[in-house]
Order: structure tokens, then sequence, then C-alpha cells
């Protein structure tokens, strides 16, 4: 429920100026939640990823995998350690890089290096606070691996904001808009 706050001023003996701020709260009691990308554009002209459409055309190899990628990754930076938090079975070993090459041509994960690998940030979003920061890391990522970053042609670099800008520009707008309709 969103909290209001009121300020009354008066200015001369008959005048009254009533001015209503209403503070959204975002600490909302929800369960924990993953989100993933759908297509379109947002306010701030970045172009979504449709994942759904993405993933559902994936063999059951490369989902297998996928899905175990986003289950044991890290939510700051989409990474996972695949060496580390994995206690993969030999015959699961030998599925990874059929489902690694397919994943990689549909612009859905790289390989930093052997075992860890990068979720493609804009079809399983990191914390939103995040966002910037890995997906520009991912554009070098795949311009180091020669992957194209994804595969429309939304592949432009996001500038990061400091906490200075958040300051002067007021309030954070969400990254998020409905698509467009036209």
């Amino acid at each position: 429920m969103a909290k209001v706050t009121t300020n009354t001023t008066d200015l001369k003996n008959d005048e009254e100026i009533i001015i209503t701020k209403r503070n959204n709260s975002k600490n909302l009691p929800i369960p924990p939640y993953m989100t993933l990308g759908r297509s379109g554009v947002s306010r701030h002209q970045i172009t979504g990823l449709d994942a759904i459409s993405v993933i559902r055309s994936l063999s059951g190899n490369s989902a297998w995998f996928f899905w175990l990628l986003v289950t044991y990754r890290d939510i700051e930076t989409n990474l996972c350690r695949v060496d580390r938090e994995l206690d993969l079975n030999n015959k699961e070993k030998g599925r990874v890089p059929r489902a690694y090459k397919e994943l990689s041509s549909k612009s859905l994960v790289v390989r930093q290096r052997r075992g860890i690998y990068r979720i493609n940030p804009k079809a399983v979003l990191p914390i939103f606070k995040c966002f910037e920061k890995i997906w520009n890391v991912w554009l070098d990522e795949c311009q180091k691996k020669g992957v194209k970053p994804e595969d429309s042609n939304g592949n432009e670099r996001v500038p990061i904001r400091t906490k200075d800008f958040y300051r002067r520009t007021g309030p954070t707008v969400s990254l998020f808009a409905p698509p467009d309709t036209r």
C-alpha cells in the first residue's frame, strides 16, 4: 500500500495550499521471483529480447542446460560456475558442449572460460540496479568471443549512470515499458 505525505502551507489569511506526495513502497510482501526478457522497446529506448519464444525453440538438451545455468546463476552478475557449483556425471558433462553451441548461436549464453558461463542479461534479467553494467560486460564478452550479442538489432550500449546522475534527475523510472502496439 502506498504511503501518502501531506504538507499544508498558509499563504495569506484566507489562502491555503495542500501538497500531497504519494510514496510508493518498494518492499512489497511478495515471494522471490525471476524476470525473463520480452520483446519491445522500453522508455529508455532499450530493445528487449523475447526470451520466452527463444527458450521454447531450444532442443531438450539445450533447454536442460539453460535452466540449469539459470538455477545456479549469481543474480547480480548472471554468471554460473558449472565446474564448482554443479556435480555433473559423465553423461551430463558430455551433453554440455552441444547444448552450449545451440545456446551461444541463439545469443542466450556465452562462455567466459572453462566451466564459467554468463547468461544474456536481456533474456534473464539480473538485479535491476546491475543491468546496465552487466549488459555492457555482456557486449564486451560477445565481441571477444565473436558471438552476436542478440538476434535482434538492439545491441546498443547502455550508458552506465552513476548515483550522482540519479540525484540530479530525481526518482528513477522503470527500465521496462509495455510493448509498442503501433
